[in-house]
Parts: C-alpha cells; sequence; structure tokens
C-alpha cells in the first residue's frame, strides 16, 4: 500500500486533530514542565506537539518524512523544531529526551527493531517512550468496518502484535512498564466530516481497498448520515517503555 503524504498533508488537518484523552495519558504519566525535552516521532502536522507546548511551553520536537507534514507543522507553531527522519535516523545530534511518543504511528515502520535501536540512546535516564497504538482486538472492533469488510482482516495483520512489539523493545534495551488501554468510552455518529475523511482517504487504510468496496462502502456510509454507534469496541493502547 503506498500512500502520498505530501498530498495527504494539503487536507490532513480538516479531520485530523489530537485526542485529548491520549494527552491526558501522556501528561499523567510523564511529568512535563518547561525544561522537559519531548520527542513525537512521526509528528504528521504538529497536532500533538502544538498541544504540548500550548500546556507546558516544553522544548518540542518532531520528526516526519514528510516535507509537506514538516511544513504545516512548522507554519503552525514557530516554536517547534521539526526535522526530516524516520526509523533509520533520528536527527537533534545528542539531544536526550524525557518523553519520546509515537501516535498510530507503529504500525508505518517496517523495521521495528531497528526504530528502538535509534530511540534508546535518545532517552533520558530516566525518559518515556510511549507507543499510542490499537490492539489487534480494538482493531477488529471499529465500527467501520461493517462498511469495509476486508478491512478487519487486512488491519488486525498490519498492526503488531502487542506481545510481540514488547519482546522486540525488550532485545533493544527497553523496559516494558504497562499497556495502558483507553476504550472508546464515545457514542459515534455519521456526520458531515466523518463522510469527508472517508471519502479523501484520510486514513492510509482506505488505500488498501479495491475501488468496488471502498465505493460501496462510501455510498452506505452516506446513505447511512445520522446513524450513531454506541461507545463500545476500539479505543487505544498505550504502551510505555523506560531504559532497562
Amino acid at each position: 500500500m503506498s500512500v502520498d503524504y505530501d498530498q495527504a498533508s494539503r487536507g490532513y488537518d480538516e479531520t485530523r486533530r489530537f485526542d485529548a484523552d491520549v494527552i491526558d495519558a501522556l501528561v499523567a504519566r510523564a511529568t512535563l514542565s518547561a525544561r522537559s525535552k519531548v520527542l513525537d516521532f512521526g509528528c504528521g502536522t504538529g497536532n500533538y506537539l502544538a498541544e504540548l507546548d500550548r500546556r507546558f511551553s516544553c522544548e518540542c520536537y518532531g520528526v516526519d518524512p514528510s516535507p509537506g507534514m514538516r511544513a504545516i507543522a512548522k507554519r503552525k507553531n514557530l516554536r517547534l523544531l521539526i526535522r526530516d527522519g524516520d526509523h533509520r535516523q533520528i536527527p537533534f545530534g545528542d539531544t536526550k529526551f524525557d518523553l519520546i511518543y509515537m501516535t498510530d504511528v507503529i504500525h508505518h515502520v517496517p523495521d521495528v527493531s531497528q526504530l528502538f535501536a535509534q530511540i534508546c540512546p535518545r532517552l533520558s535516564e530516566r525518559g518515556l517512550l510511549c507507543i499510542v497504538t490499537e490492539s489487534r482486538a480494538q482493531v477488529a472492533a471499529r465500527f467501520y468496518n461493517g462498511y469495509f469488510p476486508s478491512l478487519k482482516g487486512t488491519e488486525t495483520g498490519r498492526y503488531p502484535d502487542l506481545e510481540g512489539l514488547v519482546a522486540v523493545a525488550r532485545r533493544s534495551g527497553l523496559e516494558h512498564l504497562a499497556n495502558e488501554s483507553l476504550p472508546n468510552l464515545a457514542e459515534r455518529t455519521i456526520d458531515a466530516e466523518f463522510i469527508e475523511t472517508v471519502a479523501t482517504k484520510n486514513f492510509s487504510m482506505f488505500h488498501s481497498l479495491s475501488t468496488t468496496e471502498f465505493e460501496r462502502g462510501l455510498a452506505a456510509i452516506i446513505a447511512d448520515q445520522g446513524r450513531t454507534f454506541p461507545p463500545a469496541g476500539a479505543g487505544k493502547t498505550l504502551v510505555w517503555f523506560r531504559p532497562a
């Protein structure tokens, strides 16, 4: 599956924002202040970094391989230190970070062990790493899987098994602290914004669908505008590590 993230960046912020529950969970475990150094790996357009800067005025660094995403993040907040980078190379010299996190990124990383090898030397002595992802059970419980039947299989295969992820991290010199589940507590309504998100394929998974399945599912979603789904299933999992 190939996604042009420079092109995607043009409409990214129209339907993608930071998740306040994720931010709250990050700062509940990681004690941040104006002296803290924070790195967002795969920062996209800087939504999470901008919010952390707003709350704490901490030193906010971001890494993303997409020039389009980086340009928007820089325009959004001139205080953010955004650089080109990926799992093979994280910039910023010998800077040590008090918190490194990534949101909805780990399933895009082709070599997780290489990523951990980059991250481990960048954590301060008491630094924390948080991988915000979804368990395979959470992926399988997404409400919109009913509109796109193949997603349940392709997406559960694309997301890493959490036990396997922890095992790789341990071999890389990290100590696993916890898997913190954030359940979905809100109803989901098919509104105009969600329809726009699907129609513009503003989630990478939609690029994996055949034209027939995508068009059929989109038509069904449009027909169901206003339908509400109960607060069940899906959610996020925060996987926490620190230097061993």
